[in-house]
């Protein structure tokens, strides 16, 4: 997994700055470009990347992601690591 520096930007619910993401799909070079999903590691708020920053899903991407199973398993392991 490859980390990317970002424009320091703040989850859509909680606001918890972030300066990095990190890609754990296919494409291993971790650079966001739009359309990359970002999950917040405090509140595991699922946002959609656009022009250097987050925002939350539309409709139709809400629907897109109930269906992608690794979007939904990555929030719920996060969650099982913290509990330890």
């Amino acid at each position: 997994m490859n980390s990317h520096v970002v424009p320091e930007s703040k989850c859509t619910r909680c606001g918890m700055t972030f300066d990095h993401m990190s890609n754990v799909g296919p494409d291993q070079t971790g650079v966001p470009k739009n359309g990359s999903v970002a999950i917040c590691f405090d509140c595991h708020h699922v946002m959609i990347w656009e022009n250097n920053a987050p925002r939350d899903p539309n409709d139709a991407e809400l629907i897109e992601l109930a269906n992608n199973h690794t979007i939904i398993c990555i929030p719920y392991s996060s969650l099982k690591l913290t509990e330890h």
